[in-house]
C-alpha cells in the first residue's frame, strides 16, 4: 500500500477539521479525474501508519480522517481499520 498524500490539516476534505490520507490506486479512469497521478497502484511512497496515527492523534483540532485517493474503497482491508479515526 502506497501513500499518494497526507495532509495533516483540511477543512475542505469532510466536516471540520481533518486529516487527509490519500491512497494510490484506481481502477476508474474516470474522464476529467483531479489526481490522475494517484490511479496507478505504485505511484507515491510507502508509509509507516502508526507515524501517520501518532501524527494525527497528537493534532488536538482534528474532528476525524478523511481518507481519499486513488479509490480508497479498492483498499477495503487497509481502510477498514481506520474506521474509529
Amino acid at each position: 500500500m502506497k501513500m499518494a498524500g497526507f495532509y495533516d490539516e483540511s477543512i475542505s476534505n469532510g466536516l471540520g477539521w481533518r486529516a487527509v490520507l490519500f491512497v494510490s490506486g484506481c481502477p476508474h479512469h474516470c474522464p476529467g479525474c483531479h489526481n490522475q497521478a494517484a490511479q496507478d497502484y505504485n505511484y507515491g511512497e510507502e508509509f509507516n501508519k502508526a507515524e501517520i496515527l501518532q501524527r494525527i492523534q497528537s493534532n488536538s483540532i482534528l474532528k476525524g480522517i478523511t481518507i481519499s485517493g486513488g479509490e480508497p474503497l479498492r483498499q477495503y482491508e487497509f481502510t477498514k481499520e481506520w474506521k474509529f479515526y
